[in-house]
């Protein structure tokens, strides 16, 4: 019986996020991670490891063949009897060696992170955990795929798994447990190679309509570990969490606290933390502070494990990197659009039960922003502008300076939330929320502030 792309990763059927059309996403999937293998042949081999038949019982490519760019156009144009992931190799043991060396990297450079994932438990260091992971030939492959791609690599994943091992050695995680959640952290982002690879490129912001192709990317990952990587479901089901928070505002499942295992809540602030790590080095006040500005998304026992090491040893002043004022008035324009707009979306009459819930999840998630803005302080500066600048100079000011960016990118992610919300209204009712996508997105134009006093029939 031939097993296609999209069979491997249907045969588990979950609830998703109402925006993410899994089919569309898995039927360019296969593309993508075929793409990422025909570039990483060009510095590296990629060798088939048996016989590569279609559906049909064609011979594609023999076993010990070198994948090509023309044997890829042969592959594509093909259903293939097995998964491509499972008769392909690229990578040798040698791959795990420099994950490895990623971690004493991380070590060695990032002192400041030591109280939290510099543990050693007896002789058990979180280096003997990433160094037991068992590589076979598929192993081998993912990680080899995932060093080369741009975007994330073997130095996240390594953080992320130092990170997330750390906040298991302070919840007391039996050694079975971290075992698992260190395998969970290393292979989290697997699924990104099923993502057209240029919307990593150039560290640019997605527009939230990109942003759809790449939050089917834990199931995707979770699915390929289960059946390709043959790994234990509490491994594949925290990478399916991933990305879920557990006030239910994350993906691609949107679940909430109770839904969430153990190591899914770990992994998933995580990976959200280990972003905000990469770009402050050297600076530990800037990670407390973004860890604490929305409380609510991430469980209180996961945030204090991760919090108290580092407050225990934190001396380290914050360094100023921008002035608030750089960000504040871009931060007024899109609180005072979205309210603008808010208002004109609850104005509108004959709206569906489908259109009410929109609005009423966008509100409560937009007003939860709104009262962690006003806790930094930071309201009070829209008509004093002597107390901003006396604000600038001070302790409190500077860690609302880091509360700032959290919020504004909070504000990016409601919009793209908002975006997958609309995937299941008709088109006039999509395009009445256009204008708060771009109000919150801070992409809002004089066509969308038009478009807001437009009558439109929303049936």
């Amino acid at each position: 019986m031939s097993t296609s792309f999209a069979d491997l990763l249907s045969k588990q059927q979950v609830a998703m996020h109402p925006g993410l059309n899994l089919e569309m996403e898995l039927a360019t999937g296969k593309t993508h991670y075929t793409q990422r293998l025909s570039d990483a042949s060009q510095h590296t081999e990629v060798i088939a490891q048996e016989d590569i038949y279609s559906d049909r019982g064609l011979k594609l490519i023999s076993a010990g063949s070198r994948l090509t760019p023309e044997l890829r156009e042969r592959l594509l144009l093909h259903k293939l009897h097995k998964p491509l992931e499972k008769t392909v190799q690229i990578g040798t043991p040698a791959v795990v060696d420099r994950l490895i060396s990623a971690a004493e990297q991380i070590l060695a450079e990032r002192t400041e992170l030591l109280p939290l994932i510099g543990w050693r438990h007896g002789s058990v260091t979180s280096i003997d955990l990433i160094s037991q992971i068992r590589p076979n030939r598929h192993t081998l492959s993912a990680l080899a795929l995932i060093e080369q791609s741009a975007g994330f690599g073997l130095l996240h994943s390594a953080l992320v798994t130092l990170i997330a091992l750390g906040i298991g050695k302070k919840l007391n995680l039996s050694f079975n447990e971290m075992q698992q959640l260190c395998q969970a952290a290393v292979f989290h982002d697997l699924g990104q190679l099923y993502v057209n690879p240029t919307l990593f490129h150039g560290g640019k912001k997605l527009a939230p309509a990109q942003f759809r192709h790449i939050a089917v990317h834990p199931l995707v990952g979770s699915q390929i570990m289960q059946n390709v990587l043959g790994l234990p479901e509490p491994i594949c089901r925290a990478v399916r969490e991933s990305h879920e928070r557990i006030d239910g505002s994350g993906y691609p499942q949107r679940l909430t606290e109770p839904h969430i295992s153990k190591l899914g809540k770990i992994l998933s602030f995580a990976e959200q933390i280990s972003g905000v790590a990469a770009k402050t080095q050297g600076s530990l006040s800037r990670l407390i502070i973004a860890a604490k500005v929305i409380p609510y998304e991430h469980s209180r026992d996961v945030l204090s494990a991760f919090i108290q090491p580092l407050a225990d040893n934190n001396a380290q002043p914050i360094q100023v990197t921008h002035s608030i004022s750089d960000h504040l008035h871009g931060f007024f324009v899109r609180i005072a659009n979205t309210l603008t707009v808010l208002a004109h979306l609850e104005n509108r009459h004959g709206l569906t039960p489908e259109y009410s819930f929109i609005l009423d999840k966008s509100k409560s998630r937009f007003d939860t922003v709104q009262k962690a803005f006003s806790s930094t302080g930071l309201d009070m500066a829209a008509n004093n502008q002597n107390w901003l600048t006396d604000m600038e100079n001070s302790l409190h000011g500077i860690e609302a300076q880091v509360a700032l960016d959290e919020l504004l990118w909070r504000l990016s992610e409601l919009a793209r939330d908002v975006h997958l919300r609309c995937d299941g209204l008709s088109d006039n009712q999509m395009q009445l929320f256009e204008p708060l996508i771009g109000a919150l997105d801070g992409t809002m134009t004089h066509s969308l502030e038009v478009g807001l006093n437009q009558e439109i029939d929303l049936f």
